[in-house]
């Protein structure tokens, strides 16, 4: 009774965000028409963004007075990322589910309709995560993971796309994690010394 309102759908948003890299508001900014999940390559495009009420802590000023969609990423520039199969499965049962024209409806939408609020999911991902051993995991910390991945599988460029960043060395300095493994070029290095 009373408290935080729940989240019901914090496990979809948390499997979008392992399978896209997207960035909290990226994702809650999604409209089903951002989808495309009958492509030969199912994706989502990256338009807009969740902007939270905003006031400078020293003057009191305003930024932003309320929870509004810009549209526009953190950067400006849009992107495509396919999306994994067990996205577009979830993704394909939560459209499924609607009733009516919905191409401009939220994708991840409060009881009731409208947007959520990245905070509130936020506090329910640390709610869930609490005294179990994925203690301390935001969605930033899965926007990471995800790009560590990436750039170990198919490249930093790859990652800097993925991730929606203009400058390379940012996705290597804050979101690419030292995996601790060997590296192996004895192939390249060995002629050297024949």
């Amino acid at each position: 009774m009373g408290g935080t309102r729940r989240t019901p759908d914090l496990h979809d948003v948390v499997l979008v965000l392992l399978g896209t890299g997207m960035r909290i508001g990226e994702a809650l900014a999604l409209e089903w028409a951002d989808l495309d999940l009958d492509a030969d390559i199912p994706h989502v495009r990256v338009a807009a963004t969740m902007v939270e009420p905003r006031r400078d802590a020293a003057t009191g000023q305003v930024f932003v007075a309320g929870l509004h969609r810009q549209p526009m990423t953190k950067t400006g520039a849009n992107r495509a990322i396919a999306l994994p199969g067990a996205a577009v499965e979830m993704l394909n049962l939560r459209r499924a589910k609607m009733v009516g024209e919905h191409d401009r409806q939220p994708v991840f939408a409060r009881e009731g309709g409208g947007w959520l609020w990245p905070n509130n999911v936020r506090t329910k991902l640390r709610g869930v995560a609490a005294d179990t051993p994925l203690v301390g995991v935001s969605p930033h910390t899965l926007r990471r993971t995800v790009g560590t991945l990436v750039a170990h599988s198919a490249g930093l460029d790859a990652a800097r796309d993925v991730l929606g960043h203009r400058d390379p060395s940012v996705t290597a300095r804050h979101y690419v994690a030292n995996t601790g493994r060997v590296i192996d070029v004895r192939h390249t290095l060995d002629p050297i010394f024949a």
